[in-house]
């Protein structure tokens, strides 16, 4: 079965953001937990949240990507730019338990001067302050393109920040990275393309164990 889908806007609400994704043919979407640009996040509405459950349930939604905005950066040279992704980060991931088991994106930041290896210990630091024993949510590290300061242009980047955080899927059994497919809900059908891209990693130097 192929899961496919867009980023939608959230601006009418979570089950209206379902009825978006079906009239399009989508299983599964995007969205931005809050203002992309700014911080503010609307107000949870439980029965409006249960109703997208409902609706994702009986259509046999693959699991949906909540992405984080853009101003959140966890590794600014700047103290008060940093609480600020923290409590944004702590929010939204106490928030995506309303919608559990669905997945969490966002961009490691830019440094904006410290370099790189600070800057990977401050995103370790609150990946763990945010991140809570019984959370079902999966966070993904979404790579950077690399201009100016920004962290994670490369996956040794990501794997620095992976290295730092005590919660992960992929685990280190022997110091080796697990990527358990049927765990993470990956179906069988893209397999193939998961392993194309785990020999890139292993081009590029990583050593990556999978599980069927």
């Amino acid at each position: 079965m192929l899961n496919i889908g867009s980023h939608l806007s959230i601006s009418k609400g979570f089950y209206a953001i379902g009825r978006d994704a079906l009239s399009i043919g989508a299983n599964t979407f995007q969205f931005f937990t809050r203002n992309p640009r700014g911080g503010s996040a609307r107000k949870i509405d439980i029965e409006d949240v249960n109703a997208l459950i409902k609706l994702m349930t009986e259509n046999n939604f693959a699991k949906i990507l909540a992405h984080a905005p853009y101003t959140m950066n966890l590794c600014s040279v700047k103290p008060e730019t940093r609480e600020f992704a923290l409590n944004t980060l702590t929010d939204d991931l106490k928030r995506m338990e309303y919608l559990p088991n669905n997945l969490y994106n966002f961009h490691p930041g830019s440094h904006t001067g410290q370099g790189v290896k600070a800057a990977v210990e401050q995103i370790g630091t609150a990946l763990n302050t945010a991140m809570f024993d019984d959370m079902t949510t999966t966070v993904l590290l979404e790579t950077m393109a690399g201009k100016g300061t920004e962290v994670g242009r490369t996956f040794e980047e990501l794997r620095m920040i992976i290295d730092r955080v005590e919660m992960k899927d992929m685990s280190d059994t022997e110091d080796i990275p697990v990527l358990d497919m049927a765990k993470l809900g990956i179906a069988p059908e893209h397999y193939e393309a998961v392993e194309k891209a785990v020999k890139e990693l292993e081009r590029q130097g990583l050593a990556v164990r999978l599980i069927k």
